[in-house]
């Protein structure tokens, strides 16, 4: 058996033999002509089963240690808050993040356990390697780095630890070979609300704590650095509630509401149309898993749903009125079409197969000399060259996407919808979104961890 699929884990039935299951008892089921409700309701009872079995399950040291590198650099985002300080900007007060000593050590620490845990599991496994495709890409991404990390050494270390444009950032895509220990995720799943709802409050606390009025560009706020956690754990922990908890999914709508709160404060229209993705794809997953029959529930729940963004929208117009006032004109604002006209007509295409270096610039509006571009598979093409964008997306993407097109059960599609909105992020859709050493990434790469395998499990069972 293989590493990425170690630990026990239940088998998916097929629509046929769902239906030939036994029905539980005090439970009607239809014959072929309501075949798909049938193969429904048995596929909701065994994952309910397999659910159970995992939570009883024993968390193994690899998961242990995973969990920590994710409350280490959560941590990391606090103690750089913490550092933080008030400066001047577009003759605003506002207060910026700072690099701090404590923050560094602790994403380091995050990374290197993370990343030592992936390895360590990999090597002390006695169930096996990793699929080729895995280790073949990981080793790709880690030669890319090596390369690049041997021209940048003179940038120090607090560079080399903490930017996104280092090479070391790329280290934390072992993790992948975490994504497939099943004791992992039942503690992640209760974790998730707690991360989400933590740095929400957080965003409200800087709200209101640094109350500045308008849009401030060129700096990454706070809020907008809190929202992101909250959204990609909350879209996490949303995704990953049973179809037939209908009251429990408008309870996890709420991380979401309140993304959508803080970002029409600090006028990310991005951030917003991730929201309404996120709660779309949701109520679309409900319809798949629960038929025809609980279409009721789920108009109810969608109405419920627009009710929730009313009143977020009338509670930012009462608090804020001015940042919903500029909201409306960003959203009519073009930002992306000049820059990437600058970067293409600045940028050869030859430096797109090596990569021209983590130092890289380019010129647009008022920079001379700037570093980064919002779609981050373009700025890892552009740095580090194509093989390591497509290892960066083969491993952490691709099998979420993959398992879209082909996955039967609603935790496969919940793992592959919040890879489809990871993938849009980095597509440029979400400002400030970034690939570095943050609790969202390393949440990320266990989902496409997991995701192998339950495709190589798959795999397995059809040979």
């Amino acid at each position: 058996m293989n590493v990425m699929d170690s630990s026990p884990r239940a088998k998916i039935p097929s629509s046929e033999e769902a239906v030939a299951a036994p029905a539980p008892q005090g439970v009607r089921r239809r014959s072929t002509a309501g075949g798909r409700l049938g193969a429904s309701d048995a596929r909701a009872g065994r994952e309910g089963r397999a659910q159970e079995g995992d939570d009883k399950q024993r968390l193994t040291p690899y998961a242990a240690l995973a969990i920590l590198a994710i409350l280490l650099v959560c941590a990391a985002q606090a103690a750089e808050f913490g550092a933080g300080a008030v400066r001047t900007l577009d003759d605003q007060q506002v207060f910026e993040f700072a690099d701090s000593p404590l923050g560094r050590y602790l994403r380091l620490a995050g990374t290197l356990c993370f990343a030592g845990a992936a390895a360590a599991r990999a090597v002390m496994s006695r169930r096996g390697n990793p699929p080729g495709a895995v280790l073949f890409w990981l080793a790709v991404l880690g030669g890319t780095s090596g390369l690049w990390l041997l021209a940048v050494t003179g940038q120090g270390y607090s560079w080399l630890v903490t930017d996104s444009l280092s090479p070391v950032v790329f280290g934390m895509c072992l993790g992948v070979l975490l994504g497939s220990d099943d004791s992992l995720w039942p503690r992640l799943r209760r974790l998730a609300p707690i991360i989400a709802y933590g740095f929400g409050l957080l965003g409200l606390y800087e709200i209101w704590k640094e109350p500045w009025a308008g849009a401030v560009t060129g700096v990454e706020l706070p809020p907008t650095v809190f929202l992101q956690t909250t959204f990609w754990f909350g879209a996490f922990s949303l995704f990953q509630l049973p179809a037939d908890r209908i009251r429990a999914q408008l309870i996890s709508c709420l991380p979401i509401a309140l993304v959508a709160f803080e970002a029409v404060y600090v006028q990310n229209r991005s951030w917003i149309c991730q929201c309404i993705l996120a709660i779309g794809a949701r109520f679309l997953l409900l319809n798949r898993a629960g038929g025809i029959n609980r279409m009721w529930k789920y108009a109810v729940a969608a109405m419920a749903a627009l009710m929730l963004s009313a009143v977020v929208l009338f509670l930012a117009a009462a608090v804020f009125p001015e940042e919903l006032s500029g909201l409306r004109q960003r959203l009519m604002e073009d930002t992306r079409t000049a820059q990437y006209m600058d970067f293409f007509q600045q940028v050869p295409l030859s430096s797109f197969i090596l990569g021209a270096g983590p130092l890289a610039t380019y010129a647009t509006g008022d920079s001379f000399n700037f570093l980064y571009i919002d779609n981050q598979l373009l700025l890892i093409l552009w740095k580090f060259g194509v093989l390591a964008m497509m290892g960066y997306f083969i491993l952490v993407l691709w099998p979420g996407l993959k398992l879209m097109a082909s996955g039967e059960a609603e935790e496969d599609q919940a793992s592959a919808t919040v890879t489809s909105l990871w993938l849009l992020a980095s597509l440029g859709l979400s400002i400030y979104h970034g690939i570095v050493q943050n609790p969202q990434n390393f949440l990320m790469i266990l989902i496409a961890g997991r995701c192998y395998a339950i495709l190589e499990d798959r795999r397995t069972r059809s040979a």
